[in-house]
């Protein structure tokens, strides 16, 4: 009806239009021909910008934008054309028709980042999905000594918190109201979320972005065909070692708070030294980076402070037919935890300065006298080799990695009572202790201690023939892990001698394969293609030990197998506006939490064994998605835009465990959500106001809601009731976010000035108005200035300003029941201003 309603009026004005823009066409064939494209890198097929498009004998040209796009004005057609950038092999083509024409060059040298970008990074005017670079300088306005998740905060669609309030320590990322174990994380290609709870641990990686050559954040689905499965998005690292600034730099930084009220001094200190050059060796030039890295901070809230230690060493070797690259990073953090947050119910006032700082791990009251007893102890190393070589007229790169993590958890517990001491002794293995039986009190420091790891290859063959493009590939990872849990002290009379006393004990495997196939094809001049599949499965196997209250009922082995496709088709409209479309799907296995406990014998695991399988069914179904995107890109040298709308169909969310409930005879585990809906539209701009000022932003519209969920009334795991949540929105799900950035580019330096708004939140399933978070808007603003007055060395300045007008706002939050009419809101809150100056010194 809609269709009818407007054709009829607008059919003679459309058809005006056509025989119009025909003639005009038309008339502009018959004076010269217009030569338009992109210029592409042949291996990656990414943009190059810059490149020099000639005729042949004569002095007409032009060069490629930002983005590879060029147009040419000819007088006649055949032309010939000679193509250059300092970076590729010259090439000259001969041109007999106008219209659109890909110029494709030969790197001079194959590049470390080629073996990347083909099977996980999308590429403008190609890949049909929503992305958003962001680039090195975007990085250095953006990033000091936090955690990267803060740093991705200005991109549409993402949001990034912490618990201690001022980005360090456990800092956590949405990407379209998707947390972090949804979200495929890559370091150099390699996946970074753990294969069991699917989680990234930012904490472990202090430092990574010193060396970085940018970041990838793909929306929805995206690109990623190996790794773990992806639903909100995937947030894609890469290092550089061939393209750093030659010398030794040496980096200190110091910051503070400059809230108003009462002084407040928890500073935040970081001192790095990095090495980037060129070395012979066996006659081959070999390019070298090593750095080195301390950062500390206090944090914001009482008691939640970090240290972090972190290295990176990397060699990388290029010829015209191969590269070359070995890789190596070290994390070591001690990280005090503030996982509580404030309840207001408890007395405490969040418009209080002191009150807000609040942290429950910190209190000695409730932690047998002691401030700094919880705490997180962990270090990961990352080893990689990766080559691609020439093969024919196609490219074969190979990764080989291991990725191995050794820490625990540290955490004061203790008990009292009757009912439950004999309970709290024999969970923690003591009741066999002499002098266990004289307790009237038990106080102890336990320790869950996690030694794992995994070791993994990725291999993928890329070839162009003609019109199409092809890679395929796969990713095989074998996991293993150690987990235990040991008490490692008694602190009550009659218990103190005891030390690393072990109280369970387990074992998990778990091997993951992926064989992927990308297409790309070229149908027009305008108009291409793509086409995605991807076969992924996992084999999980749990072998719990018998000990104390633990009685190896826990055993079991799980089997997964997945078929996801991706199609979409991108046209280029003009030069400079390209469209698109796309459909996905995207499936993920339960992760170890949502199957069982490690360290709880009382709740058996969510599984069926059968003695006529090999494998036990799970209660838990894997999640599915469906993911549709349209978009339009418009980029131009002064002015870009780029427009995403999106409908995301999510099947079998798993529910937090606490939600899930037994129903029916056979006792069926309700653990799934039937669907929710994430849709939505995301909007960025750019504008070159002058050649020294740049005004961007974006805004993120959406609505994630439950379109069928039922669940317990009050978290407390079929007990509180049962509840329709249906229609309710998904907490944790802002429904507006806009960054806005004003950034000022000077022969001395930079300044910018940024604000980030963030729409109400609700923290509970009921979407209750009274405990949900406000809205909020944020100003930071930094500078950079490079001294003048140092000849042989580069002196750089930089002075970063949060939270200008001293804001007291809330991040997350969550609440529980302690009876059924006595709900806990609870809130963690970010930190007030503060600042963090650096200086940066390379010889």
């Amino acid at each position: 009806m809609f269709l009818q309603s407007i054709l009829p009026k607008n059919a003679f004005l459309l058809t005006v239009v056509v025989i119009l823009t025909r003639f005009s066409a038309g008339n502009a064939v018959l004076a010269s021909d217009v030569l338009t494209g992109r210029v592409l890198s042949d291996v990656s097929r990414e943009p190059i910008p810059g490149a020099n498009i000639q005729l042949v004998g004569q002095t007409t040209g032009t060069m490629s934008d930002d983005y590879g796009n060029y147009s040419l004005l000819v007088e006649k057609l055949p032309v010939d054309l000679t193509v250059t950038h300092i970076a590729f092999q010259p090439r000259q083509i001969h041109i007999v028709l106008g219209g659109t024409h890909d110029i494709r060059l030969k790197p001079n040298v194959l590049s470390g980042q080629d073996i990347l970008v083909t099977a996980n990074r999308a590429i403008s005017g190609q890949t049909p999905i929503a992305f958003t670079e962001i680039g090195v300088e975007d990085i250095k306005d953006n990033y000091n000594h936090q955690d990267v998740p803060m740093v991705l905060r200005e991109s549409p669609g993402v949001y990034a918190y912490s618990d201690a309030g001022n980005g360090v320590g456990y800092t956590y990322v949405t990407i379209r109201g998707f947390k972090q174990d949804r979200i495929g994380v890559m370091l150099n290609g390699i996946p970074l979320n753990d294969p069991e709870a699917h989680a990234v641990y930012w904490v472990d990686h202090g430092d990574i972005l010193a060396s970085s050559g940018g970041i990838q954040i793909q929306r929805g689905v995206g690109n990623a065909l190996y790794g773990a499965a992806t639903f909100g998005g995937s947030i894609n690292m890469v290092t550089e070692v061939q393209d750093l600034p030659a010398g030794v730099a040496v980096k200190t930084g110091y910051g503070n708070y400059l809230q108003s009220g009462p002084e407040l001094s928890l500073p935040s200190l970081k001192m790095s030294m990095s090495y980037a050059g060129d070395a012979m060796v066996m006659g081959t030039p070999v390019a070298m980076y090593a750095r080195i890295s301390r950062l500390n901070s206090e944090g914001y809230r009482s008691g939640s402070g970090t240290g972090q230690y972190s290295g990176h060493l990397a060699m990388e070797w290029n010829s015209p037919k191969s590269s070359t690259r070995i890789e190596g990073f070290i994390g070591d953090e001690v990280t005090h935890f503030a996982w509580d947050g404030i309840a207001p119910a408890y007395g405490f006032d969040l418009t209080d300065r002191n009150d807000r700082r609040y942290n429950f791990y910190a209190d000695p009251d409730y932690n047998g006298g002691l401030r700094a007893a919880n705490k997180d102890v962990f270090q990961q190393w990352i080893l990689s080799l990766k080559h691609i070589r020439q093969m024919g007229s196609g490219y074969l790169g190979t990764t080989i990695y291991h990725v191995d993590g050794n820490g625990y958890y540290e955490q004061y517990k203790g008990e009292d009572g009757a009912d439950d001491l004999p309970d709290f002794l024999g969970l923690y293995h003591l009741l066999t202790v002499s002098g266990a039986d004289t307790l009237t009190r038990a106080e102890i420091i336990r320790r869950k201690w996690l030694d794992n790891g995994y070791s993994g290859v990725i291999s993928q063959y890329t070839i162009n023939w003609g019109k199409l493009t092809s890679a395929t590939g796969f990713d095989y990872r074998d996991y293993a892990a150690h987990h235990f849990g040991q008490v490692h002290e008694g602190l009550s009379a009659g218990i103190s001698q005891i030390h690393d006393v072990t109280y369970y004990n387990d074992r998990t495997k778990k091997q993951s394969y992926t064989g992927f196939q990308h297409l790309v094809y070229q149908v027009t001049g305008n108009l291409s293609s793509l086409l995605n599949l991807r076969l992924h499965g996992h084999r999980y196997n749990m072998d719990q030990g018998v000990l104390g209250a633990f009685d190896g009922s826990h055993d079991f082995k799980l089997k997964y197998d997945f078929l996801d496709w991706q199609a979409g088709i991108n046209y280029q409209i003009t030069p400079k506006i390209a469209s698109y479309m796309s459909v996905a799907t995207s499936q993920r296995e339960p992760s170890d939490g949502d199957i069982f406990s490690h360290d709880d014998p009382d709740t058996p695991p969510a599984v069926i064994i059968q003695s006529d399988s090999k494998y036990a069914t799970a209660l838990v179904d894997a999640e599915k998605l469906w993911d549709y995107e349209a978009g339009l890109n418009w980029h131009f040298a002064q002015f870009a835009f780029d427009f995403n709308m999106y409908w995301m169909d999510f099947k079998n969310e798993l529910v937090p465990v606490d939600f899930r409930y037994s129903s029916g005879s056979d006792q069926i585990l309700h653990a799934n959500a039937e669907g929710t809906i994430h849709r939505g539209i995301e909007i960025s701009a750019r504008y070159n106001l002058s050649n020294r000022l740049i005004f961007s932003g974006n805004t993120t519209l959406s609505d994630s809601y439950f379109k069928s969920f039922q669940g317990d009334s009050l978290g407390w795991g079929g007990f509180g009731g049962i509840a329709d949540y249906s229609g309710r929105k998904i907490p944790g799900s802002p429904a507006v976010m806009a960054n806005l950035k004003l950034k000022g580019q000077f022969g001395w330096g930079d300044v910018w000035l940024s604000s980030q708004s963030v729409g109400k939140q609700y923290i509970d399933f009921m979407n209750r108005e009274d405990a949900a978070i406000q809205g909020f808007t944020v100003l930071n603003c930094g500078a950079r200035y490079q001294v003048p007055f140092f000849q042989s060395n580069q002196v750089v300045i930089s002075l970063w300003l949060n939270n200008l007008t001293d804001k007291l706002y809330e991040t997350f939050g969550y609440n529980y029941f302690n009876a059924p009419d006595e709900r806990i809101d609870v809130y963690w809150p970010a930190a007030t201003r503060n600042w963090f100056g650096e200086i940066s010194v390379r010889f």
